[in-house]
Formats: C-alpha cells, structure tokens, sequence
C-alpha cells in the first residue's frame, strides 16, 4: 500500500507488518495503525474495502481497532454511502445489526463499550431514522439499562448543547434523536420499562432517565 512520502521507510515496515499474516487472523492490534491513517497517509479507498471485513469482526466483538469513532470517521472520508449497492448494504446492515447487539447484550463488556459504540452509530448513520426503528422494536431488559444510562450522561449535550458527545462533538443527526427522545411514545415506553423491571438492580437508573425525559417532553 502506498503512504505519505513524509513517512519514508516507515511505509514499508507498515506493509510488511501488516501483511505477515492472512486477513482473516489479524487481530484488532495488527489493524490498529492502519484503522487510525488509512485515507489520511496511509493506505486508499481500496485498501480500505480489503480490510473492512476483518474491522467489523473485530467491532462486533468489542475489538474495534484504534477506536470505533475513528473507524466511522474513515468510512466517511471514504464516502461508503457512495459505494457499490452491495457494498453500501452489508455496512449498513452490519450497523443496523450491531444496534441491536449492544441494546441486547447484558455482558460487562458490553455495558463498558456501550456509549462510544451508540453515540458514533446514531452520529455517522446515514439514516438514522432505520436504527431508531431497530432500537424501538428491541423488547429487552438490556435495552433499558443502556439507554437509561446514555440518556443520564447524554441529554444536557443533546437537548441544551445540540451535539452528540464523540470524537468531533458536533450536531449530525442530533435534531432527529431530540425528536425521537423526546416523543410521547418513547417516554411511553420507557415508562412501562420501569415497571416491567422495576425489581431490576437498574430499575432506579430507569427512573432517573424517564424523570429527565419529562422535561423535554413533546406535546
């Protein structure tokens, strides 16, 4: 793969490196230099389609390589929505389906990754009113969990600041999740939430979450 002439010799032991062994056994370590400057000095759009199956492994077992912002930032400067319409379908499947994996996903590992993984989602989302979809259609006790503790940590940044906390901290998407948040279905629901879970460790967090909601309510 070709580089940033100011990055000489160092081009070719990023080659060589990444290259020792096959695609499918790389690791999120091997995939990490190249994940943090392909489009930038290392690496083209090509070289970012080969290795973008492996990433999004990788992601999906919390393995994002570099960071996961970093990652969606790339795709972006590589204009994936652009791209051939089977290739724009598989990552937008896989984004939709990774919406769904850690709404579900009760693991520690999970709880830990939750927040930088929905706040890059919903900010990169080409359409963000599909992952709204997947996540209003999520019936676990999970989802409540996380979205209590993003509502808690997120709702002054996006309802008062109108950004969505992440690597750049700006306003894509965010008038379409205050619309959504802030809706009587959702505050619905997470009501209901509440008490189907009410005996739940979370439960109180919930609360907290739906009492912040309230204030922004839409009539």
């Amino acid at each position: 793969m070709k580089g940033s002439s100011n990055y000489g010799d160092s081009v070719l032991e990023w080659n060589a490196a990444l290259f020792q062994k096959p695609l499918t056994e790389l690791n999120d370590g091997d995939l990490s230099l190249f994940t943090g400057k392909v489009l930038s000095t290392w690496g083209s759009i090509t070289d970012l389609k080969h290795f973008i199956p492996r990433i999004l492994e990788l992601t999906a077992e919390y393995r994002t390589p570099y960071e996961i912002w970093i990652l969606y930032d790339r795709l972006e400067m590589g204009k994936w929505t652009e791209w051939p319409a089977d290739e724009f379908r598989a990552i937008s499947n896989f984004n939709k389906c990774l919406v769904y994996e850690i709404l579900t996903d009760g693991s520690e590992i999970a709880e830990e990754n939750f927040m930088d993984y929905f706040t890059t989602l919903i900010y990169y989302s080409n359409d963000v009113e599909k992952l709204i979809e997947v996540v209003d259609n999520i019936s676990c006790k999970y989802k409540y969990k996380h979205l209590s503790n993003f509502i808690c940590n997120q709702s002054k940044l996006i309802f008062e600041n109108n950004i969505i906390e992440g690597f750049y901290q700006f306003g894509k998407n965010v008038t379409k999740v205050k619309n959504w948040l802030s809706s009587k279905k959702f505050i619905n629901e997470f009501t209901n939430g509440y008490f189907e879970h009410e005996n739940e460790a979370f439960s109180e967090k919930v609360s907290w979450a739906e009492m912040i909601l309230s204030q922004y309510k839409k009539y």
